[in-house]
């Protein structure tokens, strides 16, 4: 009677072990499961992290281009205003230069004129002189 309860305890201890080995590999296949799972999102997400980085990247690059082609717009425009204040300022002093040009011939045609006029009056004076002087000696020979 002793044996058989002791059979029938260890019947029972083996169920149990059985059970508990049984608990124990369905928790490590669960576990595994889970892990599997898990890196299978995390390799995901790391793909997704370093395309979004790849992206980026691009984004930065095209942005740098573009920051470029407007740096170089704005220089060719500035070059270009520069240009054409150059002109309107070569423009402004060719027309001084021609104007002072105009002035100084103006201002030696009335030198002229005034030599001219001067030499006239010197001329006269000087007739003038000698007929008064004529006049003088006939009135001195007169007398």
């Amino acid at each position: 009677e002793l044996r058989e309860q002791l059979e029938h305890r260890l019947q029972a201890e083996k169920g149990t072990c059985r059970l508990e080995a049984e608990t124990h590999a369905a928790a490590a296949v669960q576990a595994q499961n889970v892990m599997e799972e898990r890196f299978v999102r995390l390799s995901h997400e790391l793909a997704f992290a370093e395309e979004s980085r790849k992206v980026q990247a691009e984004v930065a690059a095209a942005a740098a281009a573009a920051a470029a082609v407007e740096a170089q717009h704005d220089k060719d425009e500035l070059r270009e205003q520069l240009e054409h204040r150059l002109q309107a300022e070569k423009g402004t002093c060719r027309l001084e230069a021609e104007t002072h040009a105009a002035a100084a011939v103006q201002a030696q045609n009335v030198m002229e004129e005034r030599f001219v006029r001067l030499s006239h009056e010197l001329a006269f004076a000087e007739e003038s002189r000698k007929v008064q002087a004529e006049v003088a000696a006939a009135a001195a020979a007169a007398a």
